[in-house]
């Protein structure tokens, strides 16, 4: 795993652009050292708008991105799930989900959208190892 505290210690003065290891606690001490993912957080918190998910797991480690989400405002969520064959998988998925964005929250293939076409994944080819 990266390590933030390495990579972008406080007295440097470069910034990443995003964070996507660490817990959340790690991710909301690298994003307070960073004008920008301060100002993209806070944005969100202050967004009042209707929220497209589309490819993200909200994931123990992105509590503070569902935090900034749910941050007292009262807006709908439409959240994408890739299709599987596990019917328990998607409905624990959905219920997980339901559980942290409350009853707000409404599901969607992620393949109707286009940004899910099936036709844009990349598949892993032996030429790329």
């Amino acid at each position: 795993m990266l390590s933030l505290a390495r990579n972008y210690p406080p007295e440097s003065s470069k910034r990443p652009l995003f964070v996507s290891e660490g817990s959340s606690k790690a991710k909301l001490q690298t994003i307070g050292r960073s004008p920008y993912l301060t100002f993209c957080l806070d944005s969100l918190r202050r967004d009042e708008g209707n929220t497209v998910i589309f490819g993200h797991s909200l994931s123990d480690e992105d509590k503070h991105i569902v935090d900034a989400l749910k941050n007292g405002v009262s807006r709908e969520f439409a959240v994408s799930i890739y299709p599987s064959d596990d019917r328990q998988w998607i409905i624990q998925e959905k219920a997980r989900i339901a559980r942290m964005l409350g009853e707000n929250a409404r599901f969607f293939d992620s393949t109707t959208h286009p940004l899910g076409d099936p036709s844009l994944t990349i598949q892993e080819s032996s030429s790329l190892a």
